[in-house]
C-alpha cells in the first residue's frame, strides 16, 4: 500500500513537467460546432487561421477557450483544430482557461482565469492560411503562438 502511495504521489509531482506536442496529423480532428461560438462578421478581403490544440499530459482533461479579439471563438480539447477566416490586417488571439469541466473549472475563479490569459498580435494576409498552435507551459498557463 505504501509503495502504491509514493507511487501516486510521484506520478502527480512529474505530471506538471510532462510536456504537450502538436498534434500529428491523424490525431486532428475538428472542433464540434456546439464549441464554436459566433465572432463578429469579417469584412472583405480575408484570409484563414487555424488554431490546434497540443496533445499531452498537461491541462488534458480540461477545455482551454481561443478569442479572436476579445471574444470568445472557441473551447478545443487536445487534438481539436478551429479554422477561422478574418478579415485582412491585425486581430489578437488569446488563449484562456475555461471553466466548466473537469477540476480546472472547480477550482478556479473567473478572475484567476483571466489572469492567466496570454495574447498574440497577428497579422492576417488576404488569401493566406495561417496555422497557430495552442498548448498548456509547464506554469499551467495557455499559450498560442505559430505553429511550424
Amino acid at each position: 500500500m505504501k509503495k502504491l502511495l509514493v507511487a501516486a504521489l510521484l506520478i502527480a509531482a512529474l505530471s506538471g513537467c510532462m510536456p504537450t506536442k502538436q498534434a500529428s496529423p491523424e490525431q486532428i480532428k475538428d472542433a464540434p460546432a456546439a464549441r464554436i461560438f459566433p465572432i463578429d462578421a469579417q469584412g472583405e478581403p480575408t484570409g484563414t487561421i487555424t488554431v490546434t490544440r497540443d496533445v499531452g499530459f498537461v491541462g488534458s482533461g480540461c477545455y482551454m477557450g481561443v478569442m479572436v479579439d476579445g471574444k470568445m471563438a472557441a473551447h478545443l480539447d487536445p487534438a481539436e483544430r478551429l479554422s477561422l477566416v478574418l478579415a485582412e490586417g491585425r486581430h489578437v488571439l488569446t488563449a484562456t482557461p475555461v471553466q466548466g469541466r473537469g477540476l480546472c473549472g472547480v477550482l478556479q475563479s473567473e478572475k484567476t482565469n483571466n489572469s492567466r490569459r496570454r495574447s498574440t498580435e497577428i497579422n492576417v494576409r488576404a488569401g493566406a492560411t495561417q496555422a497557430y498552435r495552442l498548448y498548456s507551459s509547464a506554469e499551467e498557463f495557455p499559450v498560442i503562438e505559430p505553429a511550424f
